[in-house]
């Protein structure tokens, strides 16, 4: 594990280089408590399947343990199995609520390449750090 970063209260006054070794120490200390609770996470999913599929064979709304309880309750959730007539009826009764209203980024980075301008929508810049580790030079 990455050796963990020393934390000071006020790094603004840290020069730029100290602040990218502090910003790469705990990418990299987060990073590996991520994977293991990626891990956690998928045993989790595995077991709640298995018991999920033990109560609805039995029946069961709720299980309790020494340390937890489990309850099961069905919902109802929506599947679309035929688009065409989704969007016919979205169209014909103006049901907008029926999307979400967010962009998707990909067709519009298609169609801004393609020098299409999309009514409504602007270009916004956005600034992202990109974090990597420095190569160390080879004896």
């Amino acid at each position: 594990m990455p050796k963990k970063p020393k934390i000071e209260l006020d790094p603004s006054t840290w020069n730029d280089a100290r602040l990218a070794d502090e910003i790469y120490l705990l990418r990299e200390d987060r990073l590996a408590i991520e994977r293991q609770a990626e891990s956690h996470k998928k045993r989790e999913a595995a077991l709640k399947a298995l018991l999920r599929d033990r109560m609805i064979r039995a029946n069961q709304t709720r299980i309790g343990g020494l340390h937890g309880q489990i309850s099961c309750t069905p919902e109802l959730v929506a599947e679309i199995v035929d688009w065409d007539k989704y969007w016919a009826y979205i169209g014909k009764t103006k049901s907008w609520d029926l999307l979400q209203k967010r962009p998707h980024q990909a067709a519009i980075d298609l169609r801004w390449e393609a020098g299409t301008d999309i009514p409504g929508c602007k270009k916004n810049r956005v600034y992202n750090l990109h974090v990597s580790k420095v190569s160390q030079p080879k004896e």
